[in-house]
């Protein structure tokens, strides 16, 4: 099987980014800052991970199961911790929005 489409576009665009900032292209490695997502497959279709990369893409059925920024766990067991205060205040600028 061919690469993932979106597995082409995800690490082209960190390579990019990377470049533009001044700072090495992101890795797995000791010392590096770890940015990891592990993705939840409710339909247990045990895909190889270029193509569950692309059902997370392009698909609605996988999820953000644990989400780790700059080191830090930020999602466990599929949520935020800030999630119900993030939910409130984006539900608030929406109807502001709306109102208009």
């Amino acid at each position: 099987m061919g690469a993932s489409g979106a597995a082409a576009g995800l690490h082209g665009g960190n390579r990019g980014a990377g470049f533009a900032m001044g700072i090495a292209a992101p890795q797995i490695a000791p010392g590096a800052a770890a940015d990891l997502a592990a993705l939840e497959d409710p339909l247990g279709l045990a895909v190889s991970g270029p193509e569950m990369l692309d059902r997370w893409i392009f698909g609605r059925d996988l999820k953000v199961g644990e989400l780790w920024a700059q080191g830090r766990h930020l999602v466990q067991g599929g949520r935020h911790p800030a999630r119900e205060a993030v939910a409130a205040r984006y539900s608030k600028v929406v109807n502001r929005v709306l109102a208009r």
